[in-house]
Order: structure tokens, then sequence, then C-alpha cells
């Protein structure tokens, strides 16, 4: 059975809860899809802010996304992540924000 609930922190975005996994809204998967595989964001910086349905937040260098890299980095703790594609980020629970 799927559940929504509301979440104050990731600016109300409608999340869903499926067995085990929260996600985020079909529309914010799918415009963070289109934001970076088909370059339909407007940058306000030299990256891209993400956040993650468990809180964190991440940026993606202006450079990793023209290069289709999808390689982020976590704003608190500096770690970097990658992943094979928009796909796999966004199964690890990663939007545009």
């Amino acid at each position: 059975m799927r559940k929504s609930i509301r979440s104050k922190r990731q600016g109300r975005e409608r999340m869903h809860m499926d067995d085990e996994q929260a996600r985020w809204s079909e529309s914010a998967e799918n415009a963070t899809r289109e934001a970076l595989d088909e370059f339909a964001a407007l940058p306000a910086a030299d990256f891209l802010a993400l956040k993650n349905i468990d809180g964190r937040f991440a940026t993606l260098s202006i450079g990793n996304w023209l290069a289709k890299q999808a390689r982020i980095v976590d704003r608190s703790t500096g770690e970097e992540m990658a992943f094979a594609n928009t796909d796999d980020l966004i199964r690890a629970g990663w939007v545009i924000d």
C-alpha cells in the first residue's frame, strides 16, 4: 500500500512510502531528470542544488553537469558521491532543490 506524507523540511514536496523506502513525488523526480538530462535548469551559481529525501543537501558542479556526470558533493560533510546516471541518483533519494 502506498501512503503520502508531507515533510516540512523539504519545502512541502509530496513524498511516497513504497513498502520500505520513501520517495519524492513523481513530478519532483521528473523535474530532476529534465534538469539534469536535458539541461532544463538555470543555475543561480556555479552549481546545481540537490536535496535528499533524508534531509541532506548536496551540490552538482556546473562542470559535472555539462559533462553529464552524476557526481555530487554533500554540503555538510564534503563527501563526494558518484552515480552511474540520473536514475541512480534519483533512486538514492536525490532531486533538484
